[in-house]
């Protein structure tokens, strides 16, 4: 246990002066050189975006392509912002000053507080370069479906369990997003772009330790009836990050209705293996406790699609 506590313990030591918020220079400025560039994976690298490497997507002229590409950076960013403080942001409350914070320690509590502070940020730069895209490319924003079914999800949770859901969202989250933001950080794309992903990279891995260690100390507290809940949601969050978002397809192709007629049902039919893949680091995470080592937990996940 000590050498787990001193794990984010030691992550979050030189927050202070590690933190993107106070380490790293402002610098998402897009420049008219920048807007210049026409490559479309420069952008958004299609390996994040699945309906922008289909077929009949990649069959479109370059220019086409490119406006396809920044639709779906504006989208990213927009849900990254909503993400972060209407989701990430929420369940830190929770833990820190809320009804979890009885399960953690006040060091833990802290740096909860600290990692709150880090998610406002990347709230910040993430809207702000939204806003220049919007503005520039004059693109419709769409709010992610992805958002709403989380929102869905909390309201249908029984009371005393919201914030049992609030935490599994971000759990989620956090155990995710590391990796979607390591291969966005792999390709060159537009200096300002690259400067927000390594950025936001710079501070998720700290967030990632912190929730992956958080989960079995909340874990081995929680009865029956809670450890049954959190499991459940789990999976229903897994396929809330896996499933497409087909009203934002759909407006994203709103120019190309016959490519969205062949996209859209090739998304559809392959969530559940984007799901097995996308899952990797959150079961990795779950393994660390006894959750699947429970015959039931275990085939729940299984007849998910989670586990072979």
């Amino acid at each position: 246990m000590m050498g787990v506590l001193n794990r984010r313990s030691r992550v979050f030591k030189a927050w202070d002066s590690s933190s993107a918020v106070r380490s790293k220079a402002y610098c998402y400025e897009l420049t008219p050189d920048d807007f210049s560039i026409n490559d479309p994976e420069m952008w958004f690298p299609s390996l994040l975006g699945p309906a922008l490497s289909h077929p009949a997507v990649c069959a479109l002229p370059v220019e086409n392509r490119k406006i396809l590409h920044i639709h779906y950076l504006l989208y990213f960013m927009d849900y990254t912002a909503q993400l972060e403080m209407g989701q990430v942001n929420e369940a830190v409350q929770c833990m820190s000053v809320g009804g979890l914070s009885e399960y953690f320690s006040a060091e833990d509590r802290r740096m909860g507080i600290q990692l709150y502070v880090d998610e406002g940020y990347h709230a910040l730069f993430s809207l702000h370069l939204a806003d220049q895209l919007a503005t520039h490319y004059a693109l419709d924003r769409v709010s992610s479906s992805r958002i709403l079914n989380m929102h869905s999800l909390i309201s249908s949770s029984a009371e005393v369990y919201k914030e049992l859901t609030r935490f599994c969202i971000a759990f989620v989250s956090e155990t995710v997003i590391v990796r979607e933001l390591l291969e966005l950080t792999r390709d060159d794309l537009v200096r300002p772009v690259a400067n927000m992903f390594m950025d936001h990279l710079h501070d998720e891995g700290r967030h990632s330790i912190y929730f992956i260690e958080c989960f079995p100390i909340l874990w081995r507290q929680l009865g029956a009836g809670e450890r049954d809940h959190v499991v459940e949601t789990l999976i229903k969050v897994l396929a809330v990050f896996s499933r497409p978002d087909a009203r934002f397809v759909n407006s994203l192709f709103a120019s190309h209705p016959t490519v969205a007629s062949h996209v859209l049902p090739d998304l559809k039919r392959g969530w559940v293996e984007r799901m097995r893949s996308l899952s990797a680091s959150t079961i990795q995470a779950i393994s660390r406790t006894d959750m699947l080592r429970n015959t039931h937990y275990h085939q729940l996940f299984k007849s998910a699609g989670l586990l072979s």
